[in-house]
């Protein structure tokens, strides 16, 4: 439906009426993982070029098609769309997801819609995908964690908590 590609892993939250209607105003096809979602605002919403996924997606393909996405500012996904080179909009609903989104927002590979002003969804994703800057900072990103491994990094830090936690072993 359009030249862009936008994916979108979202809970439901105030912002995601006002988000799901500044996606279909955006001329890109647009494919939305919400789990959670009630059946009226995914009727509501859905058009030629919003479509709701029934099933979790596979992040490390998704991620390499969209030419930018949006996220609740889980760090795993977040990650996951800047190590492709994607920028990002947040919509942070706790506080460890705004910290998440504003480090985002500080190295320039994407914008927040705070919980507190959701009517600015629309024009941050407009930046979003169509500022190069936005996009130059996440490729930027990319190169610069390109060996990164996040199922090491993981691994990394369960052994950290072990072995600062007495008595427990990481199987």
């Amino acid at each position: 439906a359009g030249a862009k590609k936008v994916f979108a892993y979202l809970h439901p939250s105030k912002t995601m009426p006002v988000l799901l209607q500044a996606l279909k105003a955006q001329e890109a096809s647009t494919i939305v993982y919400a789990p959670g979602i009630a059946p009226e605002v995914r009727k509501n919403h859905a058009a030629s070029n919003l479509h709701f996924a029934d099933k979790a997606l596979d992040i490390q393909k998704v991620s390499m098609q969209c030419d930018a996405a949006i996220t609740n500012g889980s760090y795993g996904t977040t990650c996951a769309i800047l190590l492709a080179g994607k920028p990002v909009l947040t919509c942070p609903q706790n506080l460890e997801r705004q910290l998440v989104a504003r480090r985002v927002t500080e190295i320039g590979a994407g914008l927040m819609v705070p919980l507190e002003n959701p009517e600015l969804s629309g024009e941050k994703l407009n930046a979003v995908l169509n500022d190069t800057s936005l996009q130059q900072g996440a490729v930027s990103f990319a190169h610069r964690y390109a060996g990164l491994d996040q199922a090491w990094q993981t691994e990394k830090m369960m052994r950290t908590v072990n072995d600062l936690l007495p008595g427990t072993a990481v199987a």
